[in-house]
């Protein structure tokens, strides 16, 4: 992708561009089915090794709130998740059954990653 010809107004780059960028959405529930085979689901994109020593040495605590869907929070996962990294995620009660339950599926694949189960009410 060139971003000078995007600037440009070039049809065929800006084309090619809302290709990529193209948001496929995958319903909550759809969770519990993708990390049936977590070894599997791992790879959908996530970080399996540290990228450094130095990265290793100094691990990071998140604490995530969830006020949106599970492939919003995905994408964030797959952004920063390092398996040294712990990340402790709440999930907004208002959210529904399937978003708590598609965050518990992604979470049993990974043992860095926690859920509130008893969620929390954001706002």
């Amino acid at each position: 992708m060139d971003c000078s010809l995007i600037f440009a107004g070039d049809d065929e780059e800006i084309k090619k561009a809302q290709n990529v960028t193209t948001v496929r959405t995958i319903p909550d529930r759809d969770f519990l089915r993708l990390t049936r085979n977590c070894t599997s689901y791992r790879r959908r994109g996530y970080m399996t090794k540290p990228v450094s020593d130095e990265e290793e040495r100094y691990p990071i605590a998140y604490v995530v709130q969830i006020y949106k869907d599970v492939v919003q929070i995905e994408r964030l996962l797959m952004a920063i998740y390092r398996p040294q990294n712990w990340y402790c995620i709440n999930v907004d009660l208002s959210m529904g059954e399937d978003v708590h339950l598609g965050m518990i599926a992604i979470a049993s694949c990974f043992d860095n990653i926690v859920i509130n189960k008893r969620g929390c009410r954001l706002g």
